[in-house]
């Protein structure tokens, strides 16, 4: 149906059902359905699988509409006008491995935090005459769980003679997570309802947006004067992109924006804010510094300033802490952030309180 108030499509249930068959029965055979005949019991059976079907055509019909569809349903609605979700990928990364020269360690040779995620070797490699040598390595579970900060990859799995120890000097990168319906149909609602063409500002949005890994994106146009365009984007974990992310992005955007355009391609850049704190009580950091971390990247590169009531209400939520007092933010009580500045805690320093 259509115009005005009218639905397209409304679920029956078995109880309407039943009543218009019972009433259909009756004008049919003149007898009337009592409850326990054979004709109700008929009537009765077959409203269960007349339901069931008008909630499997609901939910074709909620299907059909990216707003109100999911999963592979969604996945084909956006694939119907160029956009495709963008796939989890594999962190990758390098590990070290020490102890005497000329040892060989096979490509695929696999190596672990201790009790967690598993690494293995992209190639064959050799010690050198200090005994080291620095090989790439990729997880094998994917998604952004593969991504873990220097030092814990420490773990082999197997015995290799003349290795000593193996570890990470640099954080692993890059692994991230298959992007979640709410985050295509963003994508799919943007590229359909913002005039994409012609080499501007949507037309670069959407350009960077489709690379996998690429989480909340800004365009600066003529931010260098005319010709000129930046492109601002944070990964999809909410973090600061890799180097290897960032020529992607700028690769992949140079196969399609117009001739003549000088384009910048660039990640946020951390500013470091130190916490100096009086509490009453007992203050969980690792709790805190996730909270404002979780915060912060809900922001994005919206984040324009943290201040000390914002920390103040966080530590309150703990309930071990009494009070806190003289809270400071690089000896400040608010901390502005210009647009291609997000959030790094730095050191947390907790002084005795003093009523």
């Amino acid at each position: 149906m259509q115009g005005g108030d009218k639905v397209a499509f409304e679920i029956q249930y078995r109880d309407d059902i039943q009543q218009r068959m019972k009433e259909e029965y009756k004008k049919l055979s003149g007898k009337t359905v009592i409850e326990g005949g054979f004709a109700r019991d008929v009537i009765n059976s077959n409203s269960v699988e007349f339901e069931n079907t008008y909630l499997e055509l609901n939910m074709i019909y909620e299907a059909s509409f990216a707003d109100t569809s999911w999963g592979d349903f969604l996945t084909r609605k956006c694939a119907e006008f160029g956009i495709d979700r963008k796939l989890a990928t594999y962190s990758v990364g390098e590990v070290t491995f020490t102890g005497y020269k000329n040892i060989t360690i096979p490509a695929d040779t696999v190596v672990s935090v201790d009790g967690g995620n598993y690494y293995t070797t992209d190639e064959e490699a050799t010690t050198d005459e200090s005994g080291t040598v620095t090989v790439p390595v990729t997880c094998t579970t994917i998604g952004s769980v593969g991504n873990v900060a220097e030092g814990l990859i420490n773990t082999l799995t197997k015995t290799i003679f003349g290795i000593q120890s193996v570890t990470n000097l640099e954080a692993t990168h890059d692994g991230y997570d298959e992007e979640t319906d709410e985050e295509l149909f963003l994508r799919y609602a943007i590229a359909l309802r913002t005039p994409a063409t012609s080499g501007n500002i949507y037309h670069y949005y959407n350009w960077a947006s489709e690379v996998e890994g690429v989480g909340v994106v800004k365009i600066i146009p003529l931010w260098n004067g005319p010709g000129t365009v930046k492109v601002l984007f944070l990964d999809s974990n909410g973090q600061i992109a890799s180097d290897d992310l960032i020529q992607t992005v700028y690769n992949h955007i140079e196969e399609y924006r117009p001739i003549g355009a000088t384009v910048t391609v660039v990640s946020a850049h951390s500013k470091i804010v130190n916490i100096e704190v009086d509490i009453k009580g007992t203050l969980d950091v690792d709790e805190l510094l996730n909270e404002i971390n979780n915060w912060a990247i809900g922001k994005g590169l919206d984040l324009k300033y943290l201040s000390y009531a914002k920390v103040g209400d966080l530590i309150m939520n703990q309930s071990a802490v009494e009070d806190w007092d003289n809270l400071l933010l690089n000896g400040a009580t608010k901390i502005n952030f210009d647009d291609e500045e997000v959030l790094e805690i730095g050191e947390v320093i907790i002084n005795e309180y003093h009523s």
